[in-house]
């Protein structure tokens, strides 16, 4: 769907925004976050603990939010709640399971390689066995991590979580968490937490209720506040860094735009999350704009500026074109 032969084909390279060349280069950022959200949380839980299946999980989905469980699978057995079986419908409904070791041990004092390798890789195949997804994302065990440590883990995972802000114990309440995730919105910040069992007798479970009021709280305030997996913001904060945005075809009618995430990147293969793009109306009616991929629309929306619209777009993905219309 190109628009005109006699549009100027050029194609610029770029990593963050595009500042006008040009009175017809359109003005192009990557927002911070998905959406265009002031913030973002992961609400993370270690251990793969039963509670966690039966409180924890319904909670999230019935406001549709998905949080990560970093599990270590020596907890994971037939004699109780926590069972393979388990958890499959959780990863399948697009929450995550990172690992969290085999058997949960202080890593850092570890010295034989042999154990080290079958903590950090050997949890990872057996997820990936029992669940059909390798995971991507490692938490250290009591935080617990040293320079030799992190770099065995970050050769084999995406992402890596160790100490961070804890919710939990007798006297956390709704109130708590909340006031926690404002801070990091008046910061445009992302906050990732970490809890372990939810009205059980892990350490400093959180109460079911002060859970819930917090997972409503976020729910409530979704367009704002973008909750999703710890790999998922991980993906989009390095995609984000990372790519090249091509312009090609800038006339008045429109432009052609296509995102690309160089070959030699590690993990490249898990980059394929949106990105949100941020798009100048330069006094134009959002009404107007028509963008297509691959002769499909692609949907857009208002940002909250008012004078900008947004569109998701997946790197290495075909070109799209953007047509100011009439």
């Amino acid at each position: 769907m190109v628009r005109s032969s006699t549009c100027l084909s050029l194609v610029l390279l770029f990593a963050f925004s595009i500042k006008m060349v040009a009175t017809e280069t359109p003005y192009i950022q990557f927002t911070e976050f998905k959406g265009d959200a002031i913030a973002a949380i992961s609400m993370t839980f270690d251990d793969g603990l039963p509670s966690q299946l039966k409180k924890a999980i319904p909670i999230l989905d019935k406001h549709g939010l998905n949080a990560t469980f970093f599990i270590h699978t020596d907890n994971i057995k037939p004699t109780w709640a926590s069972t393979w079986d388990a958890w499959l419908p959780v990863v399948k409904s697009g929450h995550e399971v990172g690992s969290h070791t085999k058997s949960h041990p202080a890593l850092s004092e570890l010295s034989n390689s042999r154990r080290i390798r079958d903590e950090i890789e050997g949890s990872a195949d057996l997820i990936e066995q029992k669940l059909g997804v390798r995971p991507i994302s490692f938490a250290y065990p009591f935080s617990d991590v040293n320079d030799v440590i992190r770099r065995k883990v970050r050769d084999e995972y995406f992402i890596d979580r160790d100490s961070c802000r804890m919710w939990g114990g007798a006297e956390f309440t709704a109130a708590d968490g909340i006031e926690s995730i404002e801070k990091a919105v008046e910061k445009g910040a992302w906050l990732y937490c970490m809890m372990h069992g939810v009205d059980d007798s892990s350490f400093r479970s959180i109460v079911e209720k002060e859970f819930a009021g917090i997972v409503e709280y976020l729910a409530e305030n979704r367009e704002t506040i973008w909750t999703d997996t710890y790999s998922n913001i991980g993906l989009y904060t390095r995609e984000r860094i990372l790519v090249d945005l091509k312009l090609k075809n800038i006339c008045k009618g429109g432009f052609m735009l296509r995102l690309d995430i160089p070959k030699d990147v590690r993990f490249r293969k898990y980059m394929n999350k949106p990105l949100t793009l941020k798009i100048d109306l330069d006094g134009r009616d959002v009404k107007l704009v028509k963008v297509y991929q691959d002769d499909k629309v692609v949907m857009t929306s208002i940002a909250r500026d008012g004078k900008s619209f947004l569109m998701d777009i997946i790197p290495d993905s075909k070109w799209v074109q953007v047509y100011w219309g009439k």
